[in-house]
């Protein structure tokens, strides 16, 4: 599969193929090797040398997203503030903003996969922008649910779903079988999957402390490490 993403452009990604099936439901089984360790030690040898290109493709994204930002924000200030304006401006946001997310995790993918950095592929995901909104709307609805009810399921929701826009793209799932996909194979090593994305965060925390200099190498190894994580479980998981 790793070679599949090295060759091949965005608009071919994700095409299934006779074993992704078998795959996906090993992974939701919960047949995979995951821990917080290897994860960073692998990431961290895998971004020697591609930094900065990891680093301008966060920039591009992060760029898209700002702009975008403002402009949303530029027309609910002269609508009044509206709410019927500043949901439609929310739903453009993401609806620009997903697919180059998408895009930057492809990347994240390849790189994991010991592919290059091309950063043409942040802008080849925008045929599943509709897709990719409707099912961040039910994710953002059941995580608040979640909230709403005991606030624990919120926050199991909000971590198991995290691979369910990229398992859209990737596998070319529907909405609901990406976000059950997501759910049912991070239960398995939930607490592990938390305990990483939240190591990230105080990483990247540290690193913004001085000046943000360490973030040039706290930025990559995050994006490399949850296109890592992905990796080893959808792409070639292992029995135990």
């Amino acid at each position: 599969m790793g070679a599949d993403h090295q060759q091949s452009g965005p608009s071919e990604q994700g095409r299934p193929h006779k074993a992704a099936s078998a795959t996906l439901q090993r992974a939701m089984s919960g047949q995979y090797s995951l821990a917080i360790e290897d994860v960073l030690t692998e990431a961290w040898a895998l971004i020697a040398g591609y930094k900065l290109r990891l680093n301008i493709a966060v920039a591009i994204y992060s760029a898209i997203a700002v702009v975008m930002a403002f402009l949303v924000g530029g027309v609910q200030i002269l609508s009044g503030e509206s709410v019927l304006f500043a949901i439609l401006g929310e739903l453009v946001y993401a609806w620009v903003t997903l697919p180059v997310a998408m895009g930057l995790f492809a990347i994240s993918l390849e790189r994991a996969s010991g592919g290059e950095v091309i950063n043409d592929r942040l802008f080849g995901f925008f045929s599943s922008a509709t897709r990719l909104l409707l099912a961040t709307i039910l994710m953002t609805l059941l995580i608040f649910v979640g909230y709403v009810l005991l606030i624990l399921p919120g926050v199991y929701l909000s971590i198991a779903y995290l691979f369910a826009l990229p398992l859209l793209v990737q596998e070319r799932m529907g909405v609901v079988d990406a976000l059950e996909a997501s759910r049912k194979t991070i239960t398995h090593r939930w607490f592990t999957v938390f305990g990483l994305l939240l190591l990230l965060s105080l990483i990247n925390g540290v690193a913004a402390l001085p000046l943000g200099i360490g973030l040039i190498w706290s930025v990559p190894l995050t994006v490399v490490a949850i296109g890592l994580t992905y990796k080893k479980m959808f792409c070639d998981p292992a029995d135990e």
